[in-house]
């Protein structure tokens, strides 16, 4: 007769091997797979399943991204530090490819300059530093010693979110030679650094300035933003920096990216520039120059803007000999009353992009009310469009002008394959989100009786 405690003995055994077969059949992987496997672990997460398995541990100490999220461990810093000192002291691997910190401590800047350093002799080629230490200056002494020292230094993308942060390189400054992405988030830029920006940063083809300050606490104030870049600058992001005047000359950039309120100029000298976006209004005055300046970009293909139509009274719209995608926030000032005609205005882009295949508009800032009054559609003489295909009215409010504007596309565009409208909504930074507003159905009504006297081919589909 067996025991009752040789028969838990018997059940303990079993359970081993079956946990022993199982893990088998992991370790049985081949390391870079183990590795990879491991790699798309939170770092976190990854220490804690290395309990499950010891020979898991020395690919945990060759990860080549390394990520220190401090709200990720513990919200204490001198245990936050001692952790990530611990696992830099055992690291086992030869390269880092990207570093990511995140570092909660006023007076850290001693611990911040320590990690940076594994990284950069590590070799690192992607640097994300996201802190708040106070008055910190960019270490990019090391970036030196990494050059003196006979060591190639890799680094290709630097981002730095940083209250207070200072970026402060000399004029001379050769260790960021392979940089390719600069992303600068609430930094205090060196004014005399900016006029030797893209001396420094030589290979910079990717520039974002985010509520940066040029020298400290400027960034509300109306200091002027020049920017001379270099032939490999190709894409360029500036939000909320506070300048009142922007000139911009970049032989190849691509793609413009500019969000402020208070700008009061505009000057650009990019001839190959193919994407525009300006989420933010471009108020009466400007508007007609900044249109002006956008048609002497002859590569010109997307633009994205917020506009008041009005503004386009007794203006000659320039030509867009080479624009396919426009999207555009219509907007009715608030105080002003609104007028039909306001959206059939807005027909001069079509005539003056012949080329355009998608338009996306919205109408911003008008509070709706069912006050639609059916009368005769207004012909719109000497216009026809055949390269349109795609229509999308992102933000439908039912009123006639709406309509109306819808059946003259319909109209004159011969080609036109899709034409979608969608319900009520509001504009968020150039986006849309849907809000729980229904369908005036009036108006929705006379839309599709109004579309039944059109001769089109295009597809109409109300978006629910």
């Amino acid at each position: 007769m067996v025991s009752r405690l040789q028969r838990r003995k018997l059940r303990s055994t079993r359970k081993r091997k079956q946990t022993r077969k199982r893990r088998c059949r992991i370790a049985d992987l081949p390391d870079c797979i183990l590795e990879y496997i491991l790699s798309l672990i939170p770092l976190k997460d990854a220490v804690e399943t290395s309990l499950v398995c010891r020979d898991w541990r020395p690919f945990l100490l060759k990860r080549r991204n390394l990520v220190f999220d401090f709200e990720g461990y513990v919200r204490r810093p001198p245990q936050f530090e001692k952790r990530v000192d611990t696992y830099l002291q055992l690291y086992k691997g030869d390269k880092v490819d990207s570093f990511t910190v995140e570092f909660t401590d006023p007076e850290g800047g001693d611990v911040l300059d320590r990690w940076i350093r594994f990284a950069i002799t590590k070799g690192v080629e992607e640097l994300h530093l996201r802190h708040h230490v106070f008055d910190y200056v960019f270490p990019h002494w090391l970036l030196s010693e990494q050059v003196n020292a006979g060591s190639r230094v890799n680094l290709k993308v630097l981002s730095i979110c940083s209250i207070d942060g200072i970026l402060r390189p000399p004029p001379d400054f050769n260790g960021f030679n392979q940089l390719k992405t600069l992303h600068l988030i609430h930094a205090i830029i060196d004014p005399s650094f900016t006029s030797n920006l893209f001396s420094v940063f030589a290979s910079l083809e990717s520039l974002t300035l985010y509520r940066c300050s040029l020298g400290r606490y400027l960034a509300n104030t109306r200091t002027d933003l020049n920017i001379v870049a270099g032939d490999r600058l190709t894409e360029l992001r500036v939000m909320d920096c506070g300048p009142a005047k922007i000139k911009i000359s970049a032989q190849n950039l691509a793609s413009l990216e500019y969000i402020n309120n208070h700008w009061t100029s505009l000057s650009i000298k990019t001839p190959r520039l193919a994407r525009i976006y300006l989420p933010d209004t471009v108020h009466d005055p400007l508007l007609p120059h900044v249109l002006t300046q956008f048609a002497t970009c002859s590569e010109l293909e997307s633009l994205c803007l917020r506009m008041y139509p009005e503004t386009l009274i007794n203006f000659s719209m320039p030509a867009f000999g080479n624009l396919r995608k426009l999207k555009v926030d219509i907007c009715i000032q608030y105080g002003r009353p609104y007028n039909d005609d306001n959206l059939l205005r807005f027909l001069d882009f079509l005539k003056a992009a012949p080329v355009l295949e998608e338009l996306v508009t919205a109408l911003i800032d008008l509070k709706f009310t069912d006050t639609t009054d059916e009368r005769e559609i207004r012909n719109v003489s000497g216009f026809t469009h055949d390269n349109l295909k795609l229509v999308k009215m992102k933000s439908f409010h039912g009123h006639w002008s709406e309509i109306e504007f819808a059946i003259c596309i319909l109209k004159y565009t011969t080609n036109l394959k899709i034409m979608e409208i969608g319900p009520f909504a509001r504009s968020v930074s150039g986006d849309y989100f849907r809000e729980k507003v229904n369908y005036p159905e009036r108006p929705r009504a006379i839309m599709k009786e109004k579309i039944k006297e059109v001769k089109t081919d295009a597809q109409i589909i109300f978006l629910p």
